[in-house]
């Protein structure tokens, strides 16, 4: 008997193994991936498509029920906290079995220069310590509390990279924004840091292949990189690579 398995997706992790499913299970499992919103072509993952939100819990678990789905994978982003606890919560209610593809940390060098912080207040409070120019690669949330950082001279400046434009511009003055989705080079990321004299990178915890290039031009550089933690993961199986998701996935089908 064919089962459902729903890939929570949005990343490169998601999208390979949505592809290896199709491609090494087809007969034993219907592959479908759930999307906050219509990707472009060229990042549409194999077999089926759902497009948008969960509104809660509730509605996760209708779903689960009305699209007949067997199995969850978590492989969206490390930082997207409340889809994953909608999904552990809803397949837990729904007795579903749920799977984490958590993709490992970054290997920090040991040359590197880095400070560890929970969240984007404390990164404004830590940065005038060794910052005035700093490279943003956070994503656009909770940039505005960067305008809390205590005041330094020379003042701070900031090169902000965001997948796309934002409608408005951003609460951030004395900055330059640029668009742009990886994977970078290490050699792309090096000339950005060369061409805009950066001291300092911020980045969240993402870990993966895609954003290791970013962390080794930054330590060759000799910039400080300022480390914004991951939150805590849900509890449950959980697995680090595409192929033992790959795994488990054969094993219930």
């Amino acid at each position: 008997m064919t089962r459902r398995v729903l890939i929570l997706g949005g990343t490169g992790e998601a999208r390979e193994l949505a592809a290896c499913a199709v491609s090494d299970l087809s007969g034993k499992l219907e592959v479908v991936t759930s999307l906050t919103r219509q990707p472009p072509p060229e990042r549409t993952p194999a077999g089926g498509l759902r497009i948008g939100r969960f509104a809660d819990i509730e509605d996760f678990a209708q779903t689960l029920a009305s699209e007949a789905i067997d199995l969850v994978v978590d492989a969206t982003h490390p930082f997207a906290e409340t889809i994953s606890m909608q999904a552990y919560a809803a397949c837990i209610r729904s007795e579903k079995l749920i799977l984490s593809l958590q993709r490992p940390p970054w290997n920090m060098p040991r040359s590197a220069k880095w400070t560890e912080v929970p969240d984007m207040k404390t990164v404004a409070e830590v940065l005038p310590r060794f910052a005035r120019r700093v490279f943003v690669t956070t994503g656009r949330r909770d940039l505005e509390v960067l305008n809390d950082a205590p005041k330094v001279e020379p003042e701070m400046w900031y090169l902000v990279r965001l997948h796309t434009a934002p409608a408005e511009a951003l609460a951030l003055p004395n900055h330059h924004l640029i668009t742009g989705s990886g994977p970078f080079s290490k050699d792309g990321e090096a000339a950005l840091i060369k061409e805009h004299a950066v001291d300092t990178l911020i980045v969240r915890e993402s870990g993966g292949r895609a954003g290791q290039a970013k962390i080794d031009a930054a330590v060759d550089a000799g910039l400080h990189v300022v480390l914004i933690s991951r939150p805590d993961p849900e509890p449950g199986n959980s697995v680090e690579t595409v192929v033992d998701a790959l795994t488990w996935l054969d094993q219930q089908s």
